[in-house]
Order: structure tokens, then sequence, then C-alpha cells
């Protein structure tokens, strides 16, 4: 799956997106709201890389790399995924710190969302830290709403969209 817009491209990650990966998951927002993942060498990476590639087979699954058309530099990962704790796949979204407040994370979403339910798709969640307030004001600007939905065990906010955003 290959998806594109005036600005993004969003592509499956390749070997070569491994320093960008050790990059984005020792960052301090991804250390902060997402927790460590011990994502420290190329062999951790190219087994992450691998995995969503797996995932990816099952389009718009897994995690994709989100690369600037002009300069085709990976800026961020986006992708939708089947946790086993969620009824319901969620869309999730990463961005290195120099890339934020510029409006890849919503175009990249955007784009993923579109071809989600384009692919006759239902409901889509989002879920955050409780203290992620910029992931919970996107998430609110892509037409999700706060759930009510508590996930026992979890410390999440959860937000849901049961139709086609009017993006």
């Amino acid at each position: 799956m290959i998806l594109q817009s005036e600005r993004l491209t969003i592509e499956s990650l390749d070997y070569d997106d491994a320093d960008f990966i050790i990059a984005l998951m020792n960052t301090p927002g991804w250390l902060r709201y997402i927790g460590d993942r011990n994502m420290h060498d190329h062999p951790a990476a190219r087994a992450y890389i691998d995995d969503q590639r797996q995932y990816n087979e099952k389009a718009p699954m897994g995690m994709y790399a989100i690369r600037l058309n002009n300069t085709g530099d990976v800026i961020g990962i986006c992708g939708i995924l089947q946790r086993d704790y969620l009824q319901v796949p969620d869309i999730g979204f990463a961005l290195l710190p120099e890339y934020h407040r510029r409006g890849y994370a919503r175009e990249a979403c955007h784009m993923l969302m579109d071809f989600y339910w384009s692919q006759g798709r239902g409901q889509l969640l989002g879920i955050t830290s409780p203290d992620n307030i910029a992931s919970q004001q996107l998430l609110l600007t892509l037409g999700f709403e706060r759930s009510t939905e508590v996930v026992s065990s979890r410390d999440l906010a959860i937000f849901e969209i049961h139709k086609r955003y009017k993006g």
C-alpha cells in the first residue's frame, strides 16, 4: 500500500529506516507517552520493521513510514493496529519532534482513514495516554469523540469514530 498527498507519502517501512526507528522510539515524547521499547540497535529496529511489514500484508494494518515528498525523509509513522485488549482497531501515529505542529500527522491520518473506509471497514478507535493532550486534540480534530468505554488494567484515554469523518 502506498498513499500519497501533495506533501506526504505513506508506505511500508524498510531496513533503511532502522536509524529513524531507533531515533523515534527514543524521543522524550515516545518514552513518556508510549513507553520504552528497548529500541537501541539495528537488529531490534529491523525486527520491528519485519513485524510491521507482516501486518502491512493486511492493509491498512500495521505501522507505515510517513515520508516527505520533497526530500524522501521519513518523519514519522502512522498505522492501524488490532490490539489484543481492544475489540476494534485503533489508529496510531508518532512523529519526530522537529515535525510536530505542521499538520503532517493530521494529513497522514486523513489519508489512512480514507483508505481504511474505502475498504469497507467500520468503527475505529484512537487511544492515548490520559496526559497526552496533543494527541487527544488531534483525534478530536480528525472527528473522533471521547468514549466512555473503560479498558480495565490499562490507563488509556479512548476516542472512537463510527463513520467516515467529514474531512
